[in-house]
């Protein structure tokens, strides 16, 4: 059937090799993920060593199979900044992770950016969203050091995605469309300096009660005189929910199924789902799910393409995906924690 919309690259995360060989199936254009650099310990942001593939023999193979298949692989760069103490180390692993062909490297620090241009390392160059990029002075900034592709922060609204990409034509960009998401400007965070394998103690050691400190409930007030006064909305929060705090951080799942249509119309370049550190099973679903409705407006099938939302709102399954494809579209929906909402939209008003 005669295709009606250029569209763009469908990302997913991948942790293993294993990984690779159910979200490209699936559908992914390309794949992305982290590597551990040998001789340091876990200094990745945010995210525990398992989210990251073990080693680059392990990598070699994923570009083998990817390749095979049509499929693009794209390595990041884990370090949330450079420092001199690991910068031979820093060098060795891009070296290492070159050598095993890999489409494209994805930095999030300036250092690591430059580094690899001084390096002279003949590989195509993504900016992370860790680099904060809201505004087309951002994007052609990193275009001018030799970036490539930039993947914007979660909060640009469409109209301001469409805008950038109209006015950086030289350089690719990317946008954000499922998984894990804050409320607040992503960038580099630095709530939690240290993650462990052991989440537990993690939790213990700061009293925490569903995870990292964003997901957590704070108590909310606003002092008047000498009084401490609970605003209405967190009340209301906590009396619906049965709870004494409100997680105001609010670092959790979004989607993007409804905006589609007006991402694909601002020209990006990639679509990206989040979840390096999910199951297997939520790569490969999302991914699908992704994938056939961007086939469907591939296809120039509006009237399909709108059925197949609402029955994903729904929390209902389709033939496409086996098993409980409410895994992260039904909740969203219900919050409304729809990526590039006006910034200030606080999702957390509403019951999770």
């Amino acid at each position: 059937m005669k295709r009606e919309m250029s569209i763009p690259k469908l990302l997913s995360p991948i942790r293993s090799l294993e990984g690779a060989k159910k979200v490209i199936p699936a559908g992914a254009d390309e794949v992305y993920c982290a590597v551990k650099i040998p001789g340091i310990r876990n200094l990745m942001l945010n995210r525990p060593p398992a989210c990251a593939i073990s080693t680059y023999d392990e990598l070699r193979e994923i570009v083998e199979y990817a390749h095979g298949r049509g499929a693009d692989v794209i390595v990041t760069m884990e370090l949330p900044f450079m420092a001199r103490v690991l910068e031979k180390k820093m060098e060795e692993h891009l070296h290492s992770l070159v050598a095993t062909g890999p489409d494209a490297l994805i930095a999030g620090d300036m250092g690591i950016i430059l580094m690899i241009r001084e390096l002279g390392l003949d590989i195509p160059l993504f900016a992370s969203i860790f680099l904060g990029s809201m505004n087309y002075e951002a994007v052609d900034l990193l275009g001018r050091i030799g970036v490539d592709r930039v993947i914007l922060e979660r909060n640009v609204l469409i109209d301001e995605i469409a805008e950038i990409v109209q006015r950086n034509r030289d350089v690719g960009v990317e946008v954000f469309i499922h998984g894990g998401g804050c409320s607040n400007t992503q960038a580099n965070c630095y709530f939690i300096h240290e993650v462990r394998e052991d989440t537990e103690s993690i939790r213990k050691e700061f009293r925490l009660t569903v995870g990292p400190p964003c997901r957590n409930p704070y108590e909310v007030y606003e002092i008047v005189g000498d009084e401490r006064r609970i605003p209405d909305e967190a009340q209301r929060y906590m009396d619906q929910m049965g709870t004494s705090g409100v997680p105001i951080l609010d670092a959790y799942s979004f989607c993007s199924i409804c905006k589609l249509p007006e991402l694909i119309r601002t020209g990006v370049a990639g679509l990206k789902i989040v979840g390096r550190c999910m199951s297997l099973l939520y790569q490969e679903k999302v991914t699908r799910m992704y994938r056939d409705l961007l086939d469907i407006l591939a296809e120039g099938r509006m009237d399909s393409f709108w059925e197949m939302v609402d029955i994903l709102k729904k929390g209902v399954r389709w033939e496409s995906v086996p098993g409980d494809s409410v895994i992260s579209v039904r909740l969203p929906c219900r919050q409304r924690r729809c990526y590039y909402e006006p910034l200030a939209h606080a999702p957390y008003k509403l019951p999770i």
